[in-house]
């Protein structure tokens, strides 16, 4: 039997937040080029599998441009018809244009997005100002008919405040998909924002009780 098989294609490592948990790199990183793009078609093209998913990822996929994804998009959708291809986008939405959220709602690509709470606890962890230009992209999805779900990492910190991020994602009637913070690699105290194991556990304890 087939399986299913799923890519991941990043095509920048760079990201305009800097949230403080993260190993995030600069946003003038270098993009991918649309021939690398075709490398991965021409890699994928005698592979056998049920079906493949193809998520898009970062750093922040957005930076590529919209018309990055106007040529990627077709040349993979049909270079690899007879894998059926199916596309995700992560990101943080800041660079979401109508533009480009037109282009992916051709594609009903589901986008995953990060908000780690209310404005005050993301803000906190994620920087001064990024909810409310992340919130700004989710509108600009949901008025061109792109699914958006959001992902929560808990910190070491806003773990203390998991009653408030729980509310806040029942009463906007966001699902709560979350992980944990790892230690940062750009950090002078990797563990400064790491959610430890035990204190995951009781997290998913509270949470599967709620």
């Amino acid at each position: 039997m087939k399986s299913p098989f799923h890519i991941m294609i990043i095509p920048t490592l760079g990201c305009p937040s800097k949230c403080s948990y993260c190993w995030s790199s600069d946003e003038r990183s270098p993009k991918m080029s649309i021939e690398t793009v075709r490398e991965i078609k021409e890699w994928l093209k005698d592979y056998q599998s049920n079906q493949i998913t193809i998520t898009f990822h970062g750093g922040e996929p957005l930076l590529a441009g919209a018309d990055f994804y106007r040529q990627a998009l077709p040349i993979l959708s049909e270079g690899l018809a007879h894998l059926e291809p199916t596309f995700a986008l992560q990101s943080n939405l800041w660079k979401l244009t109508p533009e480009m959220a037109k282009i992916f709602a051709e594609y009903n690509i589901p986008v995953g997005s990060s908000i780690d709470g209310p404005e005050e606890i993301n803000d906190l962890q994620r920087g001064k100002g990024y909810y409310r230009k992340t919130m700004r992209g989710y509108e600009i999805a949901r008025e061109n008919g792109l699914e958006v779900r959001f992902i929560c990492t808990f910190t070491c910190r806003s773990v203390e405040r998991k009653e408030e991020i729980f509310n806040f994602f029942l009463q906007n009637g966001f699902p709560l998909k979350l992980h944990p913070a790892l230690p940062s690699l750009r950090s002078d105290d990797p563990k400064e924002w790491a959610l430890e194991p035990e204190a995951y556990g009781e997290l998913l304890v509270y949470l599967l009780d709620r």
